[in-house]
């Protein structure tokens, strides 16, 4: 058996995400709406591996929707 590498952990982490919360697509991304409440949490999967949070305990969900969705998720993501 061979050793894990990071790809392989995020892989998993990716995995466990997507097993809760309301998913959306956001630039081409999945997004995985983990909001309770008040609490707003989006995870996105980004497509070089890694994850990317965004949350707020003070701002709603509409406005926190539209912040994610005008944030450059994308040119971030290519980026790494």
């Amino acid at each position: 058996m061979g050793h894990a590498n990071h790809d392989d952990f995020a892989a998993i982490a990716q995995m466990g995400m997507m097993e809760t919360g309301k998913k959306l697509r956001i630039q081409r991304r999945t997004v995985n709406d983990l909001s309770e409440g008040s609490s707003v949490e989006f995870m996105v999967a980004l497509k070089s591996g890694g994850m990317l949070g965004i949350e707020s305990d003070n701002v709603d969900h509409a406005d926190v929707l539209e912040f994610a969705e005008q944030f450059p998720i994308a040119e971030l993501d290519d980026s790494l």
